[in-house]
């Protein structure tokens, strides 16, 4: 259950930060960027714990975050 707890709790931060972030352009990065499969293939790395794939659309580079704090 805790596991579920973190998981669900690290999302939450995940979607968060997305939607506070500064997008760019929707023409600025591929559209194959930072698609929910991708998202699932980090989630299964991490073994569903971790923050999980964070996409940066100001520069189109993202990281798959298997802890609980961000770089930086």
């Amino acid at each position: 259950m805790t596991k579920k707890l973190l998981w669900f709790a690290s999302a939450l931060l995940l979607t968060t930060f997305s939607l506070l972030a500064p997008a760019a352009p929707a023409a600025a990065c591929p559209s194959n960027f930072c698609t929910s499969a991708q998202r699932a293939a980090c989630s299964e790395t991490c073994h569903h714990k971790g923050i999980g794939l964070l996409c940066d659309f100001s520069t189109c580079t993202s990281q798959c975050i298997c802890g609980s704090v961000p770089p930086g």
